[in-house]
């Protein structure tokens, strides 16, 4: 039983770590390290940050007031009480929109 709760410890405690381990190639990577420049921090520090808690990624789109679909990824940083999103543009990108929001 002690075993088990050490190891439950240190689990916890190192989770934070593997945020970025499914983003390392490709495209969800490019956009990470360039979201990480656009908000002045680096990628290292955005996979070990302790107050974020998961990190997600996932396909999207804004359509513009002409109708024009513009592909894009939406980035959320999920915290213990709030999420960030941030929209980059699939083409090059470019940080085209972002909101913060409670979740409490």
């Amino acid at each position: 039983m002690k075993t088990v709760f050490i190891l439950l410890i240190l689990l916890s405690s190192n989770s934070y770590a593997h945020l970025c381990d499914r983003y390392q190639e490709g495209e969800y990577y490019s956009a990470l390290t360039k979201l990480a420049s656009h908000i002045n921090t680096n990628y290292q520090d955005i996979c070990t940050r302790e107050d974020i808690l998961d990190i997600e990624i996932a396909p999207s789109q804004i359509i513009t007031n002409q109708g024009e679909v513009i592909p894009h990824l939406r980035i959320s940083f999920h915290k213990a009480y709030s999420t960030c999103q941030y929209f980059l543009s699939r083409r090059d990108f470019s940080l085209t929109k972002m909101n913060c929001y409670d979740t409490w």
